[in-house]
């Protein structure tokens, strides 16, 4: 599975010397793959919020898949997806895993 995006933005309070820490929030992640698109407001906090995506069937993103319920497919989907985006901030020095 390939992933082509990995974006962070963060709170009009950020400026370029800022770091990122698992104590930081307000930081929201997004990923995606062919299919699927994965946005994760507040990574790494408690109050983290998961949106997901089927860019095939959906790609005004206009229904979050998690949002009437998660099926064990789209678990498996999120799951891998949350794995990437740990993997992709741990190649930084960041390992955060709250969501887990």
């Amino acid at each position: 599975m390939s992933f082509r995006h990995l974006t962070e933005t963060r709170l009009n309070t950020w400026k370029p010397s800022d770091t990122w820490t698992c104590e930081t929030t307000g930081w929201d992640v997004a990923i995606r793959n062919a299919t699927y698109k994965l946005i994760v407001k507040d990574y790494g906090s408690k109050s983290e919020v998961k949106e997901l995506y089927n860019l095939i069937d959906d790609r005004w993103e206009n229904t979050d898949l998690r949002a009437d319920g998660v099926s064990p497919d789209e678990e498996t989907v999120t799951r891998t997806l949350l794995n990437a985006i740990d993997a992709l901030l741990a190649t930084g020095g960041v390992a955060c895993t709250a969501h887990h």
